[in-house]
């Protein structure tokens, strides 16, 4: 990016099929347009505003999971040698999954889960059946991880 070879975090810049450069703000699925050359004014405040908005996106305080949720149990999952020891890349795939379970179903009750539930949820990916069998295998990695802390 730009000429001098400096880098900004974030910032995802190509060139168009007419030749112009393009420069966008990406993050957590945001995308957002910079505007004029890189390195003016005009880019710079965008990038600014842009970075700022994310900060503060980040300081919401998070509600705190209640006791025999699934979010409760998933942060201890992600805190338990088990989630640890797998390599970056495999502990980064588990927490999109995870994730996005929990963005749906985070406040409901572990000892509530029924086959059915888990049979409506994974049915939510029949356009993707490997979405679903990648949930499907990170809901039994949870459940069987209740299982141990449970019974221990």
């Amino acid at each position: 990016m730009g000429g001098l070879g400096i880098r900004l975090k974030f910032v995802h810049a190509f060139v168009d099929r007419h030749g112009h450069a393009r420069f966008y703000f990406r993050r957590k699925g945001r995308r957002i347009k910079l505007p004029g050359a890189f390195g003016s004014r005009e880019f710079l405040d965008a990038y600014a505003e842009a970075l700022a908005d994310q900060l503060e996106d980040n300081r919401q305080p998070r509600k705190a999971a209640s006791h025999g949720t699934f979010s409760a149990l998933a942060a201890r999952y992600y805190a338990s040698p088990q989630f640890l020891t797998l390599s970056s890349t495999s502990r980064t795939g588990y927490r999109r999954a995870i994730d996005r379970f929990l963005h749906e179903q985070g406040h409901r009750r572990v000892e509530q889960m029924r086959r059915e539930h888990v049979d409506v949820i994974i049915g939510k990916f029949a356009a993707k059946p490997g979405a679903g069998i990648i949930m499907l295998k990170r809901l039994r990695t949870l459940l069987r991880y209740a299982v141990v802390i449970w019974l221990a």
